[in-house]
């Protein structure tokens, strides 16, 4: 082996031993949760979480993000870090407010919370179906699409990162304002404050916290994009609810051609799908879904006119999924503002797949991802628990923190093994080594690495996964020696982070022999390939005589000559009366102490006459033997 493999082993030894210690140092840090102001929020999110860290919302449009930050924490792209006693800059004051407000209820003792609960009934025919729309009506597609998701998949399971664009409709200057005259969707009576929006925006940051908290192995982080005072010509909580999709597409189609997904359409979904694919696409992440938040502060009932609904979520007709968007209004009935985070997290979780547990639910019925069946519901099921998705009070099981065991399997959060790794990300991935192309004495390797998919049970679904290659690597065996440690390839396009990877690597400056070559692909989640499934190729490397050139034209001791090889110059030399004679033998460089009968001096012996050799021997490679 050269001296470069040998170095590159021990600088291999010398990383692993240090990420060891890395891994240890992180386990050992003090986290706080924080307020981050950022310089750019995708590059200190990368700073905190190498480092340890744990981010769990995020404001792009403020450079925000709040999470767990080690403790005195430094980063070139981080302006400031708050804790909730801080004064902020007022640009970003609404969403310091709001991350303090939802701070100060999970500070809240149990009993506080569970005190002045309104007496609420569930909330009855909150799944509205809607026909999902073709493909061909869709035309922004993400770049980040999980591997096998169609653009109607906004939400199949909920693990990893996802956007929530918030919507605030507000009526315009054209909505009917003479209450004896309007005949639909007036008068013009409700008007977003400041306040209230800030009110909305800490429920809603609240709730997805709450989920967060349910499952840390879903490693869920919520981006939040907000659209205030969007307008519309109509005023929302005059219109329908569940009752017409029709109805309340008037307003939702003013909100999406104010954005820029148009023109208006009788059925507004695939504008809602575009807006919802446009987040995906904007902050390239894997799910992202809509909610939109109706005005109702100066409404008698919180409720919409029409049917008396007031928070809801579509789900598709065909069974393969849920979304793109909810609807709650600002006091959803008698729950109340203080009480959104409680709906909020219900309707998320409608959003990826669980079912109501109340009402007319069966035990047989089923959904999500996982294809589960909905146990807990309240009609003589195998479970009777209290949960988010309704069966008891909602209030009280947010409030307490409860999910069951169903609806979490609904979402996606299943734990089989109980190795740390939820089912739907814990596949292995595949690899394939193409033979060596030769390249003058070295040897180029190429090849693919791909995700496998954790298959669906639900026959409505598509098989989808946001797992992705995190590393290729590849190893040899001499023959007759053991392997080598791993090496890391390089992707073709320079960086690893997608389902479907090319890699390359060169093997060179490898001795004469026979040579086995494996590699092998680890996801995002640490999962290698099986061995048996590695990438296998091998190789025949030929011997070549190793380069060696004396100035003295061979064993000449007559001559001072001065040889070179592919480790150095060697010079003939004088020690008393024997000379060290360097020459070219047919392995390569050979060393001989030749005594020198008359003398020795300047590397030669100083007569013609026949010498005394005492030994001969070969030191390939070798510095100085005397």
């Amino acid at each position: 082996m050269g001296k470069f493999k040998i170095s590159l082993i021990i600088f291999l030894a010398m990383a692993i031993s240090l990420s060891g210690s890395y891994a240890g140092l992180k386990n050992s840090l003090e986290l706080e949760e924080s307020f981050v102001l950022a310089k750019d929020w995708k590059e200190a999110r990368s700073d905190i979480e190498s480092n340890g860290g744990r981010i769990r919302h995020i404001f792009p449009d403020d450079n925000v993000l709040i999470g767990d930050v080690p403790i005195n924490f430094k980063s070139k792209n981080i302006k400031k870090i708050y804790d909730r006693n801080s004064v902020v800059p007022s640009r970003i004051e609404s969403v310091f407010v709001s991350w303090t407000r939802m701070l100060d209820y999970n500070d809240l003792p149990l009993e506080e919370k569970l005190a002045n609960i309104p007496d609420v009934e569930p909330i009855y025919d909150d799944m509205i179906m809607i026909e999902k729309p073709s493909l061909d009506q869709l035309t922004i597609i993400p770049r980040d699409l999980p591997e096998g998701a169609s653009l109607t998949d906004t939400s199949s399971f909920m693990i990893g990162d996802v956007v929530v664009g918030v919507i605030f409709p507000e009526s315009n200057d054209a909505v009917c304002i003479d209450l004896p005259e309007c005949t639909e969707f007036g008068p013009d009576q409700e008007d977003w404050t400041d306040e209230e929006i800030i009110e909305v925006k800490a429920e809603i940051m609240n709730s997805m916290n709450w989920w967060i908290d349910k499952e840390p192995l879903a490693h869920l982080t919520f981006i939040y994009d907000y659209e205030e005072r969007t307008p519309t010509d109509y005023e929302p909580i005059w219109g329908p609810g569940t009752s017409s999709n029709v109805g309340r597409c008037f307003w939702i189609n003013d909100n999406m051609v104010h954005l820029g997904y148009g023109p208006a359409q009788t059925d507004c979904t695939p504008l809602v799908f575009e807006y919802v694919n446009g987040l995906r696409e904007e902050y390239e992440k894997e799910w992202a879904f809509n909610i939109f938040v109706v005005d109702s502060s100066d409404d008698f009932d919180g409720k919409f006119d029409y049917d008396e609904s007031f928070a809801f979520t579509v789900i598709h007709e065909d069974g393969s999924g849920s979304g793109p968007y909810l609807i709650m209004t600002y006091d959803n009935g008698n729950y109340g503002i203080t009480n959104m985070d409680t709906v909020s997290a219900h309707e998320t979780g409608h959003i990826f797949g669980a079912l109501d547990e109340y009402g007319s639910c069966s035990c047989d019925d089923r959904y999500g991802y996982l294809y589960y069946e909905n146990q807990n519901c309240v009609n003589s099921c195998l479970l009777n628990e209290n949960s988010i998705m309704g069966n008891g009070n909602i209030i009280t099981a947010f409030a307490n923190g409860l999910v069951d065991l169903y609806a979490r399997g609904q979402i996606g959060w299943q734990n089989t093994d109980e190795d740390n790794i939820l089912d739907i990300e814990d596949t292995i991935p595949n690899i394939w080594l193409n033979q060596y192309i030769p390249i003058e004495d070295d040897f180029y390797f190429d090849g693919e690495s791909w995700v496998n998919f954790f298959h669906t049970l639900n026959p409505y679904y598509n098989n989808i996964t946001i797992n992705t290659i995190a590393n290729v690597e590849y190893r040899y065996q001499p023959e007759g020696q053991d392997w080598t440690g791993w090496f890391s390839a390089n992707a073709t396009d320079d960086i690893f982070d997608s389902a479907q990877e090319l890699y390359e690597f060169i093997l060179e400056n490898l001795p004469g022999g026979n040579y086995a070559i494996q590699s092998r692909s680890i996801n995002n989640v640490g999962n290698p390939t099986m061995e048996g499934e590695y990438g296998e190729s091998s190789i025949v490397v030929t011997s070549l005589p190793p380069y060696c050139e004396d100035s003295d034209g061979g064993f000449n001791i007559w001559e001072r000559g001065t040889l070179i090889d592919d480790y150095g110059e060697y010079t003939d030399e004088c020690f008393g009366q024997d000379l060290l004679e360097w020459f070219c033998g047919e392995d390569g460089t050979d060393a001989s102490e030749v005594y020198c009968l008359y003398g020795c001096s300047l590397g030669r012996c100083m007569e013609k006459s026949y010498p005394l050799i005492r030994f001969i021997e070969y030191w390939p490679g070798h510095d100085d033997p005397l």
